[in-house]
C-alpha cells in the first residue's frame, strides 16, 4: 500500500511539473478583453458535433487540448459568439485561423456574431496578471 501511494505521489508530482498551461476562450467584457475558464461551446452537444468535424485531428500545441478557441462577446447583458480559431496546423509557431462556423451557427446570427442562447451556465472570468507568458501569438486573417 505504501509502494502504490509512494507511485500516485510521484506521477503527481511530474504531472505537477510538466503541465501545460491552456489557451482560454476570449471574451470581451464591457470593451475589456479578458479570459475565460468556461467551455460554452460543449454545452450545445447537438452543435458542438457539427464543430467538433471540422477541428484539425492534429494540433501543434499541448498548450490548446481542446483544438480551438472561442472568442466571445457580452453587449448589453447578452452574450455573443464572435468566432472560433483554431491553430494553423501548418504553421511552426502558433497562429490562429478562423474556423467556417457560419452554417452551423446561422439561425442564432444577429449582425456579425451569433446569440448564446445556450449558455446557462456561470462564466467564470480569468483575472489577475500572467505569471509567464514565453511566446508571441500571431494572429492572422488568412
Amino acid at each position: 500500500m505504501r509502494t502504490l501511494l509512494s507511485l500516485i505521489l510521484i506521477a503527481a508530482s511530474v504531472m505537477a511539473a510538466y503541465s501545460t498551461g491552456q489557451y482560454t476562450e476570449d471574451i470581451i467584457d464591457n470593451g475589456v478583453s479578458k479570459g475565460m475558464a468556461t467551455l460554452l461551446l460543449e454545452s450545445d452537444s447537438a452543435t458542438f458535433a457539427l464543430l467538433r468535424s471540422r477541428l484539425p485531428e492534429r494540433f501543434p500545441s499541448t498548450a490548446l487540448y481542446r483544438k480551438y478557441v472561442g472568442c466571445w462577446e457580452i453587449k448589453n447583458d447578452s452574450l455573443f459568439l464572435d468566432s472560433v480559431l483554431i491553430m494553423n496546423p501548418t504553421s511552426q509557431t502558433p497562429r490562429f485561423i478562423p474556423l467556417h462556423i457560419d452554417d452551423i451557427y446561422a439561425s442564432r446570427r444577429t449582425g456579425s456574431r451569433y446569440f448564446a442562447d445556450w449558455v446557462t451556465d456561470t462564466l467564470r472570468i480569468v483575472s489577475g496578471d500572467i505569471v509567464r507568458d514565453d511566446f508571441f501569438i500571431e494572429w492572422s486573417s488568412d
